[in-house]
């Protein structure tokens, strides 16, 4: 079974009306926060098609995601991930330990929010995945890239 785009955008939506799960996070402290600024790469077979910019100061992170098109096997991995134009902002980010939380929302005020998470799972490397309500099948994390600075 393969999630078409609009699938996987009501996915999304269904999980921002159910409340998503509400969790406390601590204030984002220099050492954690610093951990995730710059720019990360999600790849499906080679090609980049979601990019993340994390700026900002430990107490206030902001940034950009790029928008993207995917489908998903019925295990929750991806079946297909194409980039599409633009890109949206990264709000609400919030980092506890090795995890920082944050929603992606189009600038323009069309399509719905989203909720991520990110967890480092090693030196330039992480895993992006959304957060969706406990009756969603959760889809497999996304592996993410720190790009070198240049």
């Amino acid at each position: 079974m393969r999630f078409s785009r609009a699938c996987f955008t009501c996915l999304f939506s269904l999980a921002l009306t159910l409340g998503l799960q509400a969790q406390t996070f601590k204030p984002a402290n220099s050492t954690n926060a610093k951990n995730f600024l710059g720019t990360w790469q999600a790849r499906f077979h080679g090609k980049v098609f979601v990019t993340l910019k994390l700026v900002g100061n430990p107490q206030k992170l902001n940034g950009t995601m790029s928008k993207a098109s995917v489908d998903l096997n019925q295990d929750g991995s991806l079946a297909s991930a194409e980039p599409n134009d633009g890109s949206n902002s990264i709000i609400n980010a919030r980092v506890n330990g090795k995890e920082m939380h944050f929603t992606s929302k189009s600038s323009d005020g069309t399509g719905d929010a989203v909720n991520w998470e990110i967890v480092l799972a090693g030196a330039g490397e992480a895993e992006l995945q959304p957060i969706v309500p406990p009756d969603v099948p959760k889809p497999k994390p996304w592996k993410l890239t720190r790009v070198p600075r240049s």
